[in-house]
């Protein structure tokens, strides 16, 4: 039987771990979508990877103004059948679920008090961005959790960049 859980759980992806998604679309992440454009682009001498460059960084504001977002968590993949497979990160979700009463949220939803959080970041951009912008969704969902179990922490799960992104919030 899952256990309670009365803190607030931050999942930080590593470098490239974050889907991208330009106007709406796909622009890194495993999805037909994405593999498409990058077949697709391959062949008309257009570069993703062109698309993906950062030329400047500028580190006072939250958003650039490229149109590109970082909307999710790359995730579990198949993409052969039985023999090839990307690991994204759903595996942790799941094994958080299987063991834990977690309430998933949505980073850009304000609506309803939830303990566990996928923190999506663009990861062309310096790390002390993505840590404000970790600090902001911390500083909006620890309160309203909070409310319900005033003893809550934050937990924050990170792998590889996130880490680092992670010690830049504490910072």
């Amino acid at each position: 039987m899952p256990k309670d859980m009365k803190d607030v759980v931050v999942l930080l992806p590593g470098v490239m771990g974050s889907v991208l998604q330009q106007n709406g679309n796909d622009i890194w992440n495993i999805s037909f979508e994405a593999l498409w454009k990058l077949t697709c682009e391959a062949d008309s001498g257009c570069s993703l990877f062109e698309e993906l460059t950062l030329h400047e960084d500028d580190l006072e504001r939250d958003y650039l103004d490229d149109g590109i977002r970082a909307t999710g968590l790359i995730q579990d993949a198949r993409l052969i059948p039985g023999f090839f497979k990307v690991d994204g990160y759903s595996y942790i979700r799941t094994q958080l679920s299987k063991n834990f009463n977690i309430i998933p949220g949505k980073v850009d939803e304000d609506k309803k008090a939830a303990n566990f959080f996928e923190f999506p970041y663009d990861w062309r951009r310096d790390n002390r961005v993505a840590a404000r912008l970790l600090k902001k969704l911390i500083d909006q969902k620890l309160p309203r959790w909070q409310k319900i179990h005033p003893d809550s922490k934050v937990i924050l799960i990170a792998h590889s960049m996130g880490g680092i992104v992670a010690r830049y919030y504490l910072e």
